[in-house]
């Protein structure tokens, strides 16, 4: 009434179980895409983000997986499958919300080391890249970029133009951009001077 609007800033993480019902239909088409990129045996890290968890039961189809994550219910989702080997990381747990997080978290994933990486983002900008409300997610994601041999960041179409405080990577720190829709041209050609390869339902070759 009388006009007003919620507002969300830059600095600001919505809680987990409010981003777990956002764009159901873009994070399973994106799960349907991504999963194609996991191989048997594939030892993964998986971060705490919603649009992750919608990769588990796919998983469920492959073998001898091993998943280090830091996201409390993608841990309890992992644990109802039946080939993967499961770790999960310690640390703090953040109120209202599924991740682990802090200097023990870092630690504990710099000891590991991954095939893959599985990440989402909060915002993604042509320049400042891609973004997180929060700089232990950020600092989460980098440790995970340098422990793993590609990285593979799942990001639905309504985070493209949104910028979030702090940045997590650049274009070039990713090996597959999996997305609901293709993005907007600046974005086609900000890819395109990079090793990044875009996956998408117009683009999947």
């Amino acid at each position: 009434h009388g006009g007003a609007m919620s507002f969300r800033s830059s600095a600001e993480e919505s809680a987990f179980a409010i981003r777990e019902q956002e764009n159901v239909s873009a994070k399973k088409t994106i799960a349907s895409l991504a999963i194609k990129l996991i191989k048997n045996g594939n030892s993964i890290f998986m971060d705490s983000s919603s649009t992750t968890g919608y990769l588990v039961p796919l998983m469920n189809n492959l073998k001898f997986l091993s998943v280090t994550t830091m996201g409390l219910k993608n841990a309890l989702l992992l644990s109802q499958t039946n080939n993967i080997k499961i770790y999960i990381a310690g640390g703090q747990i953040q109120n209202h919300s599924n991740s682990i997080r802090g200097s023990e978290t870092i630690s504990f994933i710099s000891r590991f080391h991954a095939d893959v990486a599985i990440i989402s983002c909060s915002g993604v900008d042509v320049d400042a890249g891609f973004t997180d409300a929060d700089i232990e997610q950020t600092k989460l994601k980098r440790q995970m970029r340098l422990n793993s041999k590609k990285l593979i960041m799942l990001c639905d179409s309504t985070k493209f133009g949104k910028t979030f405080m702090c940045s997590d990577l650049t274009f070039s720190d990713i090996d597959y951009l999996v997305t609901d829709k293709l993005p907007p041209k600046k974005f086609l050609d900000k890819i395109e001077g990079t090793n990044c390869k875009l996956i998408c339902p117009e683009n999947t070759d």
